[in-house]
């Protein structure tokens, strides 16, 4: 919860809001993302990194259903949600938190990278 103070007309006002009501989900790590595309070898896929990032900041998702929504592909797998992109020649594992509205990236690769992040985390 947060707690707004304001003076309207020599009147202390106090607002009272969910962080939720007022802000969008937010990516962590975004920096592990860019270093995937900015990799010279991957340079084409900045484009589909880029609309996921922006399409899943512009939203304020509570349930996977809704991710559905939005990426019907995605998987979830334990407590981890697995997006395809550039039909499914990338993917990016996450960690979702809908009730503070963090998305935690944990991996960002090619579908060979991932064949291998899943083993090594099995």
């Amino acid at each position: 919860m947060w707690l707004f103070y304001f003076v309207v007309k020599d009147k202390l006002s106090i607002f009272v809001a969910d962080i939720k009501e007022i802000i969008d989900m937010r990516v962590i790590s975004q920096k592990k993302i860019k270093n995937f595309y900015g990799q010279p070898e991957h340079e084409g896929a900045k484009i589909s990194f880029q609309r996921w990032y922006h399409t899943v900041i512009n939203r304020d998702y509570r349930s996977f259903a809704q991710i559905l929504a939005d990426f019907n592909d995605t998987v979830r797998e334990n407590d981890l949600y697995v997006f395809s992109l550039d039909e499914g020649k990338y993917k990016i594992v996450t960690s979702i938190y809908f009730d503070t509205g963090c998305i935690y990236v944990r991996f960002v690769g090619t579908v060979s990278d991932y064949r291998t992040f899943v083993v090594d985390h099995e």
